[in-house]
């Protein structure tokens, strides 16, 4: 089974098509939807009710700590944050709340899991951006769990720990190459955002889980910038998260 991971869309729809269209064209099986649909971007409920219809089809789909902020939950929310939450939640249709707040935070297929930011403590929402935490995800893996496959980083990276390792190590993958998991060793993938990268390119990220072939592929798309940061100026969003899309960052 070829699994395409898409994650932190953030209200990005046009992000959002551009690695729907791509994974089509790689050709993949399944999807994995791994949380923060929303937040930040101008077009939430258009995103959500393709994520909905994704899922109705059988895709994996766990819940992000934005989805949590628009439920009602903005501690730990900066004040631009907060408004974008906010008006969010005020763009939402009935399903699409509904929706969003029947989501888990996790789930398991064969020796994957799935979340939104760490297997350790999930709904802390804990970054994986070091070793320490990197350490402490993979730590919390249920019995049978090889690789776990996360966002809320906003980058691409890999982590990996085998038996005699006393820490995990760490490097970024480069797009389009196969990444071959060892069954000796321990995993943690961070697929990257769709809708707003925070690497310093502004392209759309995913990644491709193959399941037969035991391994990884992280992909990037150029998608609409401009238009996706035009929707977000005139819905009178803060300006910055316009600014933010064109740097990657």
């Amino acid at each position: 089974m070829r699994i395409a991971v898409i994650t932190d869309v953030h209200s990005n729809y046009l992000a959002l098509q551009a690695c729907l269209d791509h994974a089509a064209r790689v050709g993949v099986d399944q999807f994995a939807l791994l949380g923060d649909f929303v937040g930040y971007g101008a077009e939430p409920d258009r995103v959500v009710d393709v994520i909905a219809g994704l899922h109705a089809k059988g895709a994996i789909v766990v819940r992000g700590n934005h989805e949590e902020a628009v439920l009602g939950n903005l501690a730990g929310f900066n004040p631009q944050a907060a408004e974008s939450a906010v008006w969010t939640r005020a763009q939402l249709s009935a399903r699409s709340h509904a929706f969003l707040a029947g989501l888990p935070l996790t789930r398991q297929l064969d020796w994957v899991l799935f979340a939104h930011a760490s297997a350790q403590s999930p709904d802390r929402w804990i970054y994986i951006d070091s070793t320490r935490t990197a350490a402490g995800c993979l730590d919390a893996y249920p019995d049978g769990i090889r690789l776990g496959v996360f966002g809320h980083v906003h980058r691409q990276l890999l982590f990996q720990r085998g038996p005699a390792d006393i820490a995990p190590g760490s490097f970024a993958p480069v797009p389009g190459a196969e990444v071959t998991l060892s069954r000796a060793r321990l995993w943690a993938a961070l697929a990257g955002s769709a809708g707003q990268p925070r690497d310093g390119n502004p392209a759309a990220a995913w990644l491709l889980l193959d399941l037969a072939r035991e391994a990884v592929t992280f992909h990037r798309v150029a998608y609409d910038v401009a238009t996706s940061a035009r929707l977000i100026l005139a819905a009178g969003l803060p300006a910055w998260f316009a600014q933010r899309l064109a740097a990657g960052a």
